[in-house]
């Protein structure tokens, strides 16, 4: 299965070629949105307004307790970019406990 893997890059935008690509969610309190990466990105920097979570591929979850088995999602801290690396990633899936707005800005 494949996992979004941070990267640290910086600054990554200039040394990548920007896909031209760009999307800006606003999520609805605790529900699940995915988001399908275009065809040719490899990277993607994501910022989200407040905390909010990040899961490849299969539905991303709010913790409750505690996740010990390599499943939970990504956390993605209010307005710090966060990058990952698309190989083999079909989506990416986002969720809040509020209502932030997500931007991802896609890389080849």
């Amino acid at each position: 299965m494949a996992a979004l893997a941070s990267l640290i890059i910086t600054p990554a935008d200039k040394f990548m070629p920007l896909l031209g690509w760009h999307d800006a969610r606003v999520l609805a309190a605790s529900t699940n949105e995915a988001a399908t990466p275009p065809v040719g990105a490899n990277k993607v920097r994501v910022v989200a307004s407040t905390i909010a979570y990040a899961r490849a591929n299969t539905a991303a979850a709010i913790p409750a307790a505690d996740i010990a088995d390599g499943t939970a999602s990504v956390i993605l801290p209010a307005t710090v970019e966060v990058w990952f690396d698309l190989a083999g990633v079909t989506g990416i899936n986002l969720i809040a406990a509020g209502t932030p707005v997500i931007t991802l800005d896609y890389f080849s």
